[in-house]
């Protein structure tokens, strides 16, 4: 069986509210757990760059920590970013890949495509849609 969830977009409410958690995006999306792992293969679209280091146009900025949200370098609308917590917590929802090619992937420019790249290999997570640039 095959479950497709369309966009996985944190938004800053989400964000925020992943922030506040102690149990992040994990907590989240726990109560889809059950349903996802149900199926066979089980694909989302990440509507989201996961890119630490980058502020809106992929411009470098300073580490902030381990925080979920800083409005900086983790943000909503317009020029989303998401902690790359976020992919290891949709992994151990029982998502099998993840789709990158969207309006959304290059909000972080080329260097964010690149380190969401680097942090779904990092998590051991398939993903489809975009490639590295190097």
């Amino acid at each position: 069986t095959l479950a497709a969830v369309g966009d996985m977009l944190m938004n800053t409410a989400v964000q925020q509210d992943a922030a506040q958690n102690p149990g992040g995006y994990a907590a989240q999306l726990s109560f889809l757990a059950p349903l996802i792992r149900r199926a066979d293969i089980a694909v989302a679209n990440l509507e989201t760059p996961t890119a630490p280091g980058l502020a809106a146009g992929g411009r470098e900025v300073q580490s902030q920590g381990p925080t979920l949200y800083d409005s900086e370098v983790y943000s909503g609308y317009p020029s989303f970013n998401t902690h790359p917590s976020v992919i290891t917590a949709l992994r151990e929802t029982g998502f099998d890949v993840l789709q990158t090619a969207n309006n959304h992937a290059l909000d972080r420019g080329s260097a964010g495509a690149d380190k969401t790249i680097a942090a779904l290999r990092s998590a051991g997570m398939s993903y489809t849609g975009t490639r590295a640039t190097t």
